[in-house]
């Protein structure tokens, strides 16, 4: 979000209508000539931006246009109306993610709208000529979205045939929970728009809600897999191969083959976790494998991104009620770690080879530390 220019020294008082005085180098208070930005009602501000076209049509790819037009032209309105220009496929990707965030859209549009999407504390209004417009006290995380999307690089085909497979995971860097690995085909470029209408991006870029909203209207789109390996079954395999990431080949292996061979894709596509990935198989495969990072920009990926997301929230919550303790947290942060010490010494040490990953530098010392 562009932040407000500053416009030089300003009075220590300014009068009602916002704009300040500025102090000449005299001893003598005059007025200098300052330009006001023209205060725009509602309806004037809706004309405008639902028929301005002076910019030409929006055009794919991200765009710099980024203007602020507040009432007051020093900036420091708390309610500041933000334009930016999107293209049709970016305003439906907003507006899927704005209502999966619990956004609420206005039934009855006035003329030249396209959408309008009210949360708590703003409104975020998309038009026909590609403009839309963020107003309220507290629409800065729903620029940021917008922004988010407006930056995301379409992904050039590269010659990729459908059907096409993506994969992620979550739970890897989380000491509690299990380890989810998830992969999602399309069958055509169809099914890849429903994707993306859908609101799959990249789950750490989304809340919790949001990535269970995605993931059910993901369930009527393309095929899926999911595997979960719950804290005991993960650490039984870990304590096999002693790496993670050898750990991930085998699970990839066998996911990817399955839903390659049921969706007979041409493409297998792979968010890289480490170095091993590309050692994947050890015979050539049918279809073409990419391994890439931020693969998430595919929305194949994506999608299987949020997937694992939810599924490891799920399974989260799952081993939390299992070991008896409302909520356990997520990542492997110091509140976590604090978390993992007192559940070992409330429960006994053995409780964490059914809650964490023992791999985790922080277990290990917490169960040596008990003996």
């Amino acid at each position: 979000m562009d932040m407000p220019c500053s416009r030089g020294k300003r009075s220590s008082t300014s009068p009602a209508n916002g704009i300040g005085t500025v102090l000449s180098t005299t001893s003598r208070q005059t007025p200098r000539s300052t330009r006001r930005s023209r205060v725009e009602s509602p309806s004037s501000l809706h004309n405008r931006l639902s028929t301005d076209s002076s910019r030409g049509p929006a055009t794919a790819g991200p765009l710099v246009f980024d203007r602020c037009c507040t009432s007051v032209e020093r900036g420091d309105n708390p309610f500041m109306n933000t334009v930016k220009t999107m293209t049709h496929e970016q305003q439906e990707r907003l507006r899927s993610v704005l209502t999966a965030a619990g956004a609420i859209e206005d039934p009855e549009l006035p003329a030249g709208t396209y959408f309008l999407a009210r949360s708590e504390g703003s409104v975020v209004t998309a038009y026909r000529s590609g403009k839309v417009l963020f107003q309220g006290h507290d629409c800065d995380r729903q620029i940021r979205l917008a922004e988010g999307i407006l930056a995301h690089v379409e992904p050039v085909s590269k010659g990729f045939e459908f059907p096409i497979v993506g994969g992620d995971e979550s739970g890897k860097g989380d000491l509690f929970g299990p380890l989810v690995v998830a992969a999602f085909a399309a069958r055509d470029e169809s099914e890849r728009r429903e994707v993306v209408r859908a609101g799959a991006r990249d789950c750490k870029l989304m809340t919790d809600a949001e990535v269970h909203t995605v993931a059910t209207r993901l369930d009527g789109i393309g095929r899926s897999s999911i595997r979960i390996l719950m804290p005991q079954e993960y650490n039984a395999r870990y304590a096999a191969v002693h790496n993670v990431n050898i750990l991930l080949n085998e699970i990839y292996a066998e996911l990817l083959l399955e839903l390659a061979a049921a969706s007979k894709a041409h493409t297998v596509i792979l968010d890289k976790y480490g170095g091993r990935a590309m050692a994947l198989w050890k015979t050539p495969q049918s279809f073409r494998f990419v391994v890439e990072t931020h693969a998430e920009r595919y929305p194949e990926v994506a999608a299987a991104s949020v997937l694992a997301r939810a599924a490891f929230l799920d399974g989260l919550e799952r081993t939390a009620r299992d070991s008896g303790v409302v909520r356990l947290p997520k990542g492997a942060s110091m509140e976590a770690q604090a978390f993992m010490r007192r559940l070992a010494s409330d429960k006994g040490k053995d409780v964490l080879r059914s809650v964490a990953k023992v791999n985790f530098a922080p277990v290990k010392g917490c169960l040596e530390s008990l003996f």
